[in-house]
């Protein structure tokens, strides 16, 4: 029996901020990564500063991909930072 595979997209998300937008990118789930949808990244979701807006959805990635550049990033990370 296969695993079902789960897909992400690279997302900006931004959030309001006293001194105007603050913006990210991530890669997301692919269920939440539509233009306009309305997320947080926390536990509290009361919390303004915590809620965010998708604003752009870009390349589609297979977790299992996304893992594998994770783990060669964070060696590289390792062996490069001082």
């Amino acid at each position: 029996m296969s695993k079902k595979e789960h897909y992400y997209k690279q997302c900006v998300y931004e959030t309001p901020t006293e001194q105007g937008v603050k913006r990210d990118t991530a890669w997301i789930p692919e269920n939440l990564a539509k233009v306009g949808k309305l997320i947080y990244f926390g536990e509290k979701r009361d919390n303004p500063e915590e809620l965010w807006t998708v604003v752009s959805v870009g390349n589609r990635m297979r977790e299992s991909v996304l893992k594998k550049k994770e783990k060669t990033n964070r060696k590289y990370r390792e062996s490069t930072d001082i």
